[in-house]
């Protein structure tokens, strides 16, 4: 596992604890709702972003006599990493999830949000009116959890580089090095990688819902502690993706998944490593790489969602200073009736992803004796050489055409593959393994040496797909690399 020195004027990384922004009584007034929509559904508001011809909108709808720039404009207070600042247009695959704004008034808090239809990103705006924040502050924590008697794998790609299918992720826990100026009139920005979960469409949204929770703390040194030094901007999520994660941070070091969106924010030693491990398209391999969405915006710029292990701690005031949201609930996009919830809905009832597996993969592993002596200073004679291969079962799921596994409406837009695969174990080679490949991981391909007579269940095994979306309209290839832990069968 590779570790990091984080210092804090660079590392931007959204401490993926995603405590959502939710709404605290005693600081801010609640939603504003125009009179002619209370009682139902309401829409997202109709709003065209990215005009053709054009360089992006430059306002977000509002009264009469008032004007919102919107996040990407100049004179906008830019709370998130500006290296993301211009990657919205519709050509790149992005569309309107949600929108609060209107011409009716000017909500408190005001969010909007887009999705990437080709790399899987969610992406929040969250806009805070002047008076809205009582104090300042230097991070700001993101939670998000699903609540409901149904459970999703939505968020399976966020607290983690490996995906463990067999457990649906309930929560993200997240830290941003941005603070929250007291002057107001800031947007702040979430991003989070969707898992496609092609059971969904069979709930309601009376069966499970999104909430938002965002406090904020005065943090006066982030540090990732290791050999390995630099500076990047993004977030770090949680293992365990609890609201309480943060306080781990502020006790002392915790494991947590830092995540950035563009190489070109990185220092140090860290960006020698981690930009020789960027995919240089299909085909080129995927080693070192566990959780990664690369792409090229159409003007040219490399953004990336990469997940890294890191061991981090902070230090400064642990409790909470405010709130910007608190239990801001929303829908889920996806559910059957999406667009009907009361209150603020998605755009459409389309599910989001691009790709999953809704079980865990199934490795087949043979063990064949030898005689002999694999390595000079091998002991004891004989040895086994295990060969996995991959299930029929789970093979079927590597396949774009499977509606389980991979979003159709994807397919609409886009063509996705080759489908490439790699089978990643623990190291059991008594003579040493040379082959290592992420978080100390082997890859097992052309088999692993042990001192075993066969396969022991027990066995760390995990199975790496990655592939690329290639977009219908001419855009940049987009390269996804996912990692999921595998169960072992003897063969």
């Amino acid at each position: 596992m590779k570790t990091f020195k984080f210092d804090p004027k660079g590392l931007v990384f959204p401490i993926a604890l995603m405590v959502m922004l939710g709404c605290h009584q005693d600081m801010r007034e609640p939603l504003k709702i125009a009179s002619n929509q209370l009682g139902g559904s309401i829409p997202a508001y109709p709003w065209d972003w990215d005009p053709a011809g054009g360089t992006g909108a430059d306002f977000l709808p509002s009264p009469a006599g008032t004007q919102i720039l919107a996040p990407w404009s100049n004179g906008a207070q830019i709370l998130y990493d500006t290296y993301v600042r211009f990657d919205f247009r519709k050509a790149d695959g992005w569309k309107l999830e949600y929108n609060n704004f209107s011409t009716d008034a000017i909500p408190s808090p005001g969010f909007f949000a887009l999705y990437n239809q080709y790399r899987g990103l969610l992406r929040f705006y969250w806009y805070f009116p002047a008076g809205n924040i009582p104090t300042g502050s230097t991070s700001t924590e993101e939670f998000v959890d699903f609540e409901g008697s149904a459970t999703t794998s939505f968020f399976n790609f966020n607290n983690s580089e490996f995906t463990d299918p067999a457990q649906n992720t309930p929560s993200v826990d997240k830290l941003t090095y941005y603070g929250v100026p007291a002057n107001g009139n800031n947007w702040y920005m979430s991003q989070y990688e969707v898992a496609y979960d092609y059971q969904l469409k069979n709930l309601s949204y009376t069966n499970i819902g999104l909430y938002f929770t965002q406090p904020f703390y005065d943090v006066s040194s982030q540090t990732l502690t290791g050999p390995v030094t630099g500076t990047a901007k993004g977030s770090l999520s949680s293992k365990s993706g609890g609201l309480n994660t943060i306080a781990q941070l502020f006790s002392g070091a915790a494991q947590v998944i830092g995540a950035f969106y563009s190489p070109l924010s990185l220092t140090g030693t860290l960006k020698t490593i981690v930009q020789g491990l960027l995919p240089n398209g299909s085909g080129g391999g995927a080693a070192g790489l566990a959780s990664i969405v690369s792409a090229a915006t159409s003007s040219g710029d490399q953004q990336v969602n990469l997940s890294i292990n890191l061991q981090a701690s902070l230090s400064g005031q642990s409790t909470i200073q405010g709130y910007l949201t608190q239990h801001l609930g929303m829908g889920i996009p996806g559910v059957s009736d999406a667009t009907s919830a009361p209150g603020y809905d998605p755009a459409d009832n389309a599910t989001l992803g691009v790709f999953n597996l809704p079980v865990r993969p199934i490795i087949n592993v043979s063990a064949t004796h030898f005689s002999g002596s694999p390595c000079s200073d091998w002991m004891t004679r004989g040895y086994t050489v295990l060969t996995p291969s991959l299930d029929a079962s789970t093979l079927a799921y590597l396949n774009s055409s499977n509606s389980q596994s991979f979003n159709p409406d994807v397919l609409g837009i886009a063509t996705i593959g080759p489908i490439h695969y790699d089978i990643l174990g623990e190291s059991l080679n008594p003579c040493g393994d040379t082959n290592f490949d992420v978080d100390g991981l082997v890859n097992w391909q052309d088999g692993e040496i042990t001192s075993t007579s066969q396969f022991q269940t027990s066995t760390a095994l995990y199975l790496r797909v990655y592939f690329d979306v290639t977009p219908n309209n001419g855009a940049h290839r987009v390269t996804i690399v996912k990692v999921f832990k595998a169960t072992g069968v003897a063969a």
